[in-house]
């Protein structure tokens, strides 16, 4: 697997960490362990407008 593909990977990742820890929000306080996820987020960074967009 190419560094690219995993990096889409993990910031998929992230995506899909924060609309779920919104979705639980709604009903109960959450907490993410920003160290677990530290990973995910950095890719979400570094990906840019191909995201965002």
């Amino acid at each position: 697997m190419s560094s690219k593909s995993n990096d889409q990977g993990r910031a998929f990742e992230y995506a899909c960490i924060l609309k779920l820890k919104d979705r639980i929000a709604e009903k109960r306080p959450v907490t993410v362990d920003e160290e677990s996820v530290s990973a995910a987020r950095r890719a979400w960074k570094t990906q840019g407008e191909a995201f965002t967009s």
